[in-house]
C-alpha cells in the first residue's frame, strides 16, 4: 500500500482541477426579466386544470383451485 502512496497528490490535484474546470465551464444562470416571468405565470394560471383520473375498481385476482 505504501508503494501507491505517491499517487495520492496526483489524485488530489486531478480532482481539484476537474472541479475547477466544471465550475468555470458552466454558463452563468440567466434570470428572466420581470415581464417574462409574469407572462409565464399568467399563462400557467389561465390554463385549465387536467381532469382527475377516474379510478377503476379492480376485482381481486381469482385463485385457481
Amino acid at each position: 500500500m505504501e508503494i501507491l502512496l505517491w499517487l495520492a497528490p496526483a489524485v488530489v490535484v486531478t480532482t481539484v482541477a476537474a472541479a475547477v474546470a466544471a465550475v468555470a465551464g458552466r454558463e452563468p444562470a440567466r434570470t428572466p426579466d420581470r415581464e417574462t416571468t409574469l407572462a409565464r405565470i399568467g399563462e400557467a394560471l389561465d390554463r385549465d386544470l387536467p381532469r382527475p383520473r377516474q379510478e377503476r375498481r379492480q376485482e381481486p385476482p381469482r385463485r385457481a383451485s
